[in-house]
């Protein structure tokens, strides 16, 4: 970008100096090039849910029915539905495993 453009990007921008519209082009450009990297590698939470709707869709769905419920009826707290949880909670220590049990 030459110089005349980086003063007509920060005029349309309403930037004070050709320094900002510098920094504005910069952070637009590493933030997309950040975001594309973050699209190709999942983290590693991202990976085990996936694992975990293959390998238990009942739990996940039964806790999420649970929380509704009870959000629903005004009666979530703290340990609503700490056996649905904990069914949960134990597909995901499966799945980080690497073990196939019955969810």
């Amino acid at each position: 970008m030459n110089p005349s453009s980086y003063f007509r990007t920060a005029t349309s921008a309403g930037l004070r100096s050709t320094a900002q519209a510098r920094g504005m082009a910069a952070t637009t450009s590493s933030s997309s090039t950040m975001e594309r990297q973050q699209q190709q590698q999942p983290n590693r939470l991202t990976k085990y849910f996936a694992a975990m709707k293959e390998h238990c869709p009942d739990a996940i769905r039964t806790y999420a029915q649970c929380v509704t419920t009870a959000n629903d009826n005004e009666r979530l707290n703290k340990g609503s539905c700490q056996a649905e949880f904990d069914a949960v909670k134990t597909c995901l220590r499966q799945v980080r495993s690497g073990g196939d049990a019955n969810y």
